[in-house]
């Protein structure tokens, strides 16, 4: 074989790789339709009425659906496993909002365990560990249900901008008809969250405006990483604070810091998805 032509193979090689390289890159963000429903659905936490919608992201171990009405936009995530439960009940799950309009407001909604409940969460879900016989307890289920149970009753959704700054602090009932519900069953936890599906001034948190009804919605947990460096700013900012140069020098703060980093529960995947969505 001539070299003129081995140097034609290798051209036609490298294009060959370029446009796979390009295809793969392109379906990192799915474009997909959002399904659209002539009545409301019940927030209640239940995934089974989504059916066919939901969709499995394998690699992240997740499942989602979305949905619409003319008002609302409606989404449900569901996570299955006791451990992948307690680590995204514990460290928080953001949604963010990023319509194609650029000149709208582009948020994420926090949904996290009351405070509270966090050091009770970590201690006693250890309890779920096996037994002497090598079984399962479940009182690290049980326990997670009760967090749930907390949520819903008196959990907070926090409005973030880009830089994760809090815009504003919501109740489980608020003026913003932005609503959410949790359920943890059979290990699964499954989240059930509406928003406004258009802009008005009575919803200044939405998903899009009326003239383009297209965005981006972003599914993303909070690393163990990214809440172990929040715990210890904020625990050097309180220990500045109280204890001025002492602090520093009782070792008190990287105690807390090593105490933090053991953990007896392993990292589980990350959520880490976003989905181009027309409406």
């Amino acid at each position: 074989m001539s070299i003129s032509k081995i140097r034609k193979i290798k051209i036609h090689v490298n294009i060959l790789a370029l446009i796979l390289t390009v295809v793969i890159a392109g379906c990192s963000s799915a474009n997909i339709n959002s399904t659209r429903l002539d009545s409301p659905v019940i927030i209640d936490g239940n995934y089974t009425e989504w059916g066919k919608t939901i969709k499995y992201v394998k690699d992240q171990n997740f499942s989602f659906g979305i949905a619409n009405t003319k008002e609302k936009m409606y989404v449900c995530l569901v996570r299955e496993g006791t451990i992948n439960s307690g680590q995204l009940l514990r460290n928080g799950l953001i949604i963010w909002i990023k319509p194609d309009d650029k000149r709208s407001l582009q948020f994420g909604i926090k949904i996290k365990a009351p405070r509270g409940s966090l050091a009770d969460l970590k201690t006693k879900s250890r309890s779920g560990s096996k037994n002497k016989s090598g079984k399962q307890n479940n009182s690290g289920e049980k326990f997670i249900t009760d967090i749930v149970n907390r949520l819903n009753e008196n959990g907070e959704l926090q409005i973030i901008n880009s830089n994760g700054d809090i815009l504003e602090t919501l109740g489980v009932d608020n003026d913003l008809n932005i609503g959410y519900k949790t359920r943890y069953s059979n290990s699964q936890l499954t989240y059930e969250i509406e928003i406004p599906l258009l802009q008005s001034v009575d919803n200044p948190y939405s998903v899009c405006t009326s003239s383009n009804k297209t965005a981006e919605i972003e599914f993303k947990s909070v690393s163990r990483e990214e809440l172990r460096k929040n715990r210890m700013e904020m625990r050097g900012n309180r220990m500045g604070n109280n204890r001025g140069s002492k602090a520093g020098k009782s070792g008190r703060g990287s105690r807390g810091g090593r105490n933090f980093g053991k953990r007896n529960m392993p990292e589980v995947p990350a959520i880490d998805h976003s989905v181009e969505i027309t409406f």
